[in-house]
């Protein structure tokens, strides 16, 4: 079992986990720019633009967000708008259920219990990875997909073919 480097005073972007409110502005000032989404004097977090989440979805919310560590490594920061999220945050996690459910870069936990998780790609860099995918495929491979996808379908009519009886003619 790892030890996990955690302080509830002055961060220094070493920590392996980091938790605290939206408005502790100035406790995040340090690891800021590596902040998806960045605490801010009034409690409503600054949203990285290429971070689809919607502002209505972070009340009364908890963020999870993976950042790379000063020293090497990965830290996690949670950032709850208040206590009582930061409690809901915690009940969900010890469900057996939600095991798993942490992914991406960056996870906000909403009032309704509901876990959404985003990734910080650019529009652009998202677009070409959609891209490369579409793309991934030879024109000889989609060749012998459709070779195989043929006869397949040939071998599922001809077994279908013998499950049908044939109509004598009347007479």
């Amino acid at each position: 079992m790892p030890d996990w480097n955690a302080t509830t005073k002055d961060l220094t972007g070493n920590e392996d986990l980091m938790i605290g409110l939206m408005n502790e502005d100035k406790r995040f000032s340090r690891i800021a720019d590596l902040l998806m989404v960045k605490p801010s004097k009034s409690g409503v977090p600054i949203v990285d633009k290429n971070v689809p989440i919607l502002p209505s979805t972070l009340e009364d919310s908890v963020v999870v967000q993976a950042i790379h560590k000063v020293s090497g490594g990965v830290a996690y920061v949670v950032l709850g708008s208040s206590n009582q999220a930061l409690d809901r945050f915690a009940a969900f996690l010890a469900d057996p259920k939600s095991e798993g459910a942490l992914r991406g870069q960056v996870a906000v936990f909403t009032v309704h219990g509901e876990l959404f998780t985003f990734d910080s790609l650019s529009p652009t860099d998202r677009h070409k990875l959609e891209s490369d995918e579409m793309h991934r495929y030879k024109p000889q491979m989609q060749y012998g997909m459709t070779a195989v996808l043929v006869v397949i379908g040939l071998v599922v009519l001809f077994i279908g073919s013998k499950f049908v009886k044939k109509k004598k003619p009347k007479g």
